[in-house]
Formats: structure tokens, sequence, C-alpha cells
């Protein structure tokens, strides 16, 4: 069932109305509320700004689906993720290195002999920053599926 079915489902069931009532309300046909509520059709955009209308609600709750309270994906991070998220690594360590040399010397000084460590010191800097967007990322794809597992 679609999201959108599936909230107009419990909005009307959360107000007390049967599907002939909020059909009447709205000018249409029962059969119409129900295929709305089974998925085989959507209502139009102005009529779901009826129905929040009707319900009580805003256009979200009848669009998206019950996040309680934090944002869950619909597509879990795969392959094409690693790739370009590596490959944006790379890209800043390189094209970053013009930049951060310079201001590496200024701020730990040092001569020849420690010039070399430079690049280190920025490789590892944006690799910790790449490891805590790729843990947030990750728990939050891992919450998601747990919030869906819930409500199945």
């Amino acid at each position: 069932m679609a999201d959108i079915a599936r909230n107009i489902r419990q909005q009307r069931i959360q107000h007390n109305l049967t599907q002939t009532q909020l059909a009447e309300k709205l000018g249409v046909t029962r059969q119409t509320v129900s295929s709305w509520e089974l998925g085989n059709s959507f209502p139009s955009l102005d009529m779901l700004e009826r129905l929040a209308s009707v319900l009580g609600t805003d256009l979200d709750q009848l669009l998206y689906p019950a996040a309680k309270g934090r944002r869950t994906l619909r597509q879990p991070l795969g392959f094409r993720f690693l790739l370009f998220s590596l490959l944006a690594y790379v890209l800043v360590w390189y094209l970053g290195m013009p930049l951060v040399l310079p201001l590496c010397q200024k701020l730990f000084g040092g001569g020849v002999q420690e010039s070399f460590l430079y690049p280190l010191y920025w490789a590892l800097l944006i690799l910790v920053i790449y490891v805590g967007v790729c843990v947030c990322l990750l728990s939050e794809q891992l919450a998601g599926l747990w919030e869906q597992a819930g409500e199945e």
C-alpha cells in the first residue's frame, strides 16, 4: 500500500469517519475514497488540499510516511554511494593540497624535514570527516530500516 493511501486511511479512521462520510464531505463517491485507500488511484493536488482541510491536517501528513521524529531513507546506501564518496574524498584531498600545504607550514612551522608529513595530516583530517559522515548516514539508514521493520 502506498504511503498516501495508508495516510488517507489512517487520518480517516482517526477522525472516526467512514468512507461514505468522507466521500460526502469531499463531493466524491465512496468508491473513489476506497480506490485512494487501496492505492489503485490517487487524488489530484486540489483534492489533496481539500482532503487535508476536511481531515484537519496538512499535506505533509497525507503525502509522506509517518517518520516518528526522524527521516527515513527509502533506498539503501549501496555501491554507487561508496564509489562517489571515495571519489569525492580523493578529489578533496588532491584539490585541497595547494591550499593546505602553506597553511600547515605556517601552523606547524618546521622545515623540509617535516613537510612530507603535511599531505598525511590533510589526508587524516579528511578521513576523520569522511568516516564521521558515513557513520551518520549509515546509522540513519539503519534506524529507518528498524522503523520499517517495526511497522510491518
